[in-house]
């Protein structure tokens, strides 16, 4: 297949796909920032195939429970490897960033809230 065709096949497959506008991104961080979380890591998993690079965050806060929604796979989402069951996590109101302490150690990281948005 030449070169053309490929890149005409291409533009063609964004066209009937789509792709995330900036309405929905938007959409995306502002209900980021609305979240305020602040308690325990009581799961960490993969989704079911066929989605092996989605997995969820799931944290015990008083008395009702919070998912955090990952998309592990992409670049720059440290926070998957990082986080394990018993971790704290903070996440305060209006910001975009998580700080995790570990369970285990005196250790804490601050993470960007993973952010999938479709």
């Amino acid at each position: 297949m030449t070169y053309a065709k490929v890149m005409l096949l291409s533009f063609f497959a964004l066209v009937l796909c789509g792709c995330p506008s900036r309405e929905s991104y938007n959409a995306s961080l502002h209900k980021i920032k609305s979240l305020s979380i602040k308690g325990i890591v009581i799961y960490k998993g993969d989704l079911p195939k066929p989605y092996p690079c989605f997995g969820n965050i799931i944290i015990k806060t008083n008395n009702k429970t919070d998912t955090i929604e990952t998309c592990h796979c992409a670049a720059g989402n440290e926070l998957w490897n990082y986080i394990s069951v018993g971790d704290s996590i903070i996440k305060p109101l209006d910001g975009n960033q998580i700080e995790v302490r570990k369970m285990k150690s005196d250790s804490n990281e601050i993470f960007e809230y993973p952010h999938c948005y479709y």
